[in-house]
């Protein structure tokens, strides 16, 4: 048996403290792998059988070691996830935080998903959220926003009743308790099914004042959380009513990279009501998410060209987006995007390509090989760019001539369109 008091010395740099930005552990060199094992086999028979305070520092030492990606496989190897499960329901506060933070780490990893959620871990969680301690219901919380990436998680937790108590922590909770909440809404919000359940339980006006007022995490979360719910048209007014248009283009100019893209992401999806449109430019968004089509990230840069693909359906936006130098940003997301960068490029170009004026720019900016190679591979979107292309006559001769287009994309051309 373990000595519970000698190991809480033990353990002590490694002690879990909710709030606290977790770092990875020192690396100990010195230390192989199989004395790693036998740490963590030794945490989880002391999470087993030790007495309260020995149960929540050995939960609080794995949620640290849990950061650790072969650390979350040997965890979970050694059967840690039923005591921890088990941990949730205990008298001890630090010991249900400590808990529900290692299960949160753990479930970091996509094969833990399931096996969470089958040892029992939902419901004591979703009853956490509830909890008058601020790390108990931060921690719940997190888990339970990363349990809900999977789909089937997501029905579990809908059906054990956490909408409501998310949203009541978005109001309540603490920095990290509303961050949290505003993740496992994001989350959620991914399944059709549940976005009218959460706008219904009031998450709109606390998610865009997480926007406006929240830390890095919480105006990340909030965002993504309502570039899911705006994919409903009534959202859409909602959420704008609510003011959130001038704070997401705030967080679009100044926040941090997952910040911006989901920003973009809600922004993409508000454009798609007309009137959104018009208040959305007038709030100076064109020239950020501009910005964003050139940064490094990914997902920044093909939201930002399905907020300009959006945004581009109004004729006065076009000729706003076209100056402010979108289209050179464009075309090289077309050349080097990935799969939702290009689609959302094409799309973007096709809905510019319909001012005449701005079509010559999209060539001279070098579109047209790379729709052309979009369209040899039956792109709709990238045909009907190259159809738009084609109505300014000097055009005609690159695509057909210079490029070469196959005879199978030119006759693409020449059918009668419905």
């Amino acid at each position: 048996m373990w000595n519970s008091d000698a190991l809480v010395d033990r353990l002590n740099e490694v002690w879990y403290r909710s709030g606290q930005k977790r770092k990875a552990p020192p690396s100990n060199k010195g230390k192989g792998k199989k004395k790693k094992k036998t740490e963590i086999k030794n945490l989880v028979a002391l999470l087993r059988s030790g007495d309260a305070n020995g149960k929540a520092n050995a939960a609080g030492a794995l949620v640290d070691l849990a950061v650790n990606a072969d650390n979350r496989f040997t965890i979970t190897q050694a059967g840690a996830i039923l005591p921890l499960v088990a941990l949730l329901g205990s008298e001890d506060a630090n010991g249900k935080a400590n808990a529900a933070g290692a299960l949160w780490n753990l479930a970091i990893d996509a094969n833990n998903h399931l096996t969470i959620a089958q040892h029992g871990a939902i419901p004591p969680l979703v009853a956490l959220l509830g909890s008058e301690d601020a790390n108990v219901n931060a921690n719940a919380a997190g888990a339970l926003s990363n349990l809900a990436v999977n789909a089937n998680n997501q029905r579990t937790i809908v059906q054990d009743g956490a909408i409501y108590p998310l949203v009541a922590l978005l109001g309540s909770g603490g920095k990290n308790g509303k961050a949290n909440a505003a993740g496992a809404l994001m989350n959620l919000a991914k399944h059709a099914n549940n976005i009218f359940t959460i706008a219904q339980a009031g998450a709109i006006p606390p998610l865009v004042a997480l926007v406006e007022s929240g830390d890095a995490a919480g105006k990340a979360n909030a965002a993504g959380a309502l570039w899911g719910l705006a994919i409903i048209a009534d959202n859409q007014v909602a959420i704008a009513r609510e003011g959130a248009i001038p704070y997401l283009v705030t967080l679009l100019m100044s926040g941090d990279a997952k910040g911006k893209a989901n920003a973009a992401g809600a922004l993409w999806n508000l454009a798609i009501n007309a009137d959104n449109q018009l208040t959305i430019r007038r709030a100076s968004a064109i020239d950020p998410l501009v910005v964003l089509l050139g940064s490094e990230d990914a997902t920044g840069k093909a939201n930002a060209a399905g907020a300009l693909w959006s945004l581009a359906s109004n004729a006065l936006n076009r000729i706003f987006i076209a100056q402010a130098g979108a289209i050179p940003h464009l075309v090289a997301l077309l050349a080097s995007g990935d799969a939702a960068g290009k689609t959302n490029a094409t799309c973007a170009l096709l809905n510019l390509s319909y001012d005449a004026g701005i079509r010559n720019k999209i060539s001279r900016a070098g579109a047209i090989p790379h729709l052309v190679s979009l369209a040899r591979k039956n792109d709709t979107n990238a045909i009907n760019v190259l159809e738009q292309l084609r109505m300014n006559h000097n055009q005609r001769d690159k695509i057909n001539h210079y490029f070469r287009i196959s005879d199978a994309v030119h006759k693409l051309f020449t059918y009668p369109r419905p």
